[in-house]
């Protein structure tokens, strides 16, 4: 019971942690396409 919580929350955390990190990424990507623009 208490593994499949534990299993349960250590996926969602690291879907978390995909999905920032890709953000952070096309964020980065979208700043520079801005600058290289000016």
């Amino acid at each position: 019971m208490f593994a499949a919580v534990f299993v349960t929350l250590a996926s969602a955390a690291r879907r978390t942690v995909t999905t920032f990190l890709d953000l952070k990424k096309t964020f980065r990507q979208t700043v520079g396409r801005l600058f290289t623009r000016l």
